[in-house]
């Protein structure tokens, strides 16, 4: 079975943190309710964020194929969190995503 992966690194203007994490969270549980999910995860990471600087998280997602992955961008949680994303002004979400391919499996 080939499983596709994402590993997507969020910067959060601080003021936007709260709203951020309701709208991620909502997202990330319905996330792991999926078919074919097979690993979802939001962690922040302390150690590269600067006093003054964004909140920055990382999300790693897992799907059994492409065809899961497609589902999952139709899921309604998503789309959520996708129109609240839209809904900030720019530069309250910074948004890099790179496309992985799982390498070590049980």
């Amino acid at each position: 079975m080939e499983r596709e992966g994402r590993l997507i690194r969020l910067e959060i203007v601080r003021t936007h943190l709260d709203g951020f994490l309701e709208a991620m969270g909502a997202n990330v549980l319905a996330s792991r309710q999926e078919p074919g999910n097979f690993a979802f995860g939001l962690a922040r990471s302390l150690t590269e964020e600067q006093p003054d600087g964004p909140a920055i998280f990382y999300v790693w997602e897992e799907f059994t194929d492409a065809a899961a992955f497609a589902q999952h961008h139709a899921s309604p949680h998503f789309l959520a969190f996708q129109a609240w994303q839209k809904a900030q002004p720019d530069g309250v979400i910074v948004r890099r995503g790179l496309v992985t391919v799982p390498l070590l499996r049980d």
